[in-house]
């Protein structure tokens, strides 16, 4: 999934300054079978802001899915490896939701079908300019 480490250090360039950012949709890309979007909460971020942005996963086929952070049996759950960020803005890691089973066979996964919204918290220190 390294398309999704990239498409968040996308996000972080354009979003995580001191500029205006979209309240909405930042950034989309598909590949495959899925999208991903981030979605940030803020119209705009300033020093000392402490907000929240989303991965959003679109699953378009039945039978794909997204792990959860323990996955169960089999599979790998999205991370990011590197942000590239501002100095000093730091990003959190995922909240996750409660998972379902996903039964493979003889193996149990746990993850999401369909979509997927995994909020992460960024926080702007009070001295970013």
């Amino acid at each position: 999934m390294r398309w999704l480490a990239n498409l968040l250090a996308a996000l972080a360039i354009a979003a995580f300054g001191v500029v205006p950012a979209s309240a909405q949709e930042v950034v989309r890309s598909k590949q495959d079978k899925t999208s991903l979007g981030l979605i940030s909460e803020r119209a705009a971020v300033a020093p000392g802001d402490l907000f929240l942005v989303a991965a959003n996963f679109d699953l378009d086929e039945d039978g794909w899915h997204v792990y959860w952070k323990n996955p169960g049996d089999s599979g790998l759950p999205p991370e990011v490896r590197k942000w590239t960020l501002p100095e000093g803005v730091e990003a959190g890691g995922f909240k996750w939701p409660a998972p379902h089973a996903i039964p493979l066979a003889t193996l149990m996964n746990y993850g999401y079908e369909h979509e997927l919204v995994l909020p992460f918290e960024v926080n702007v220190p009070a001295t970013a300019k």
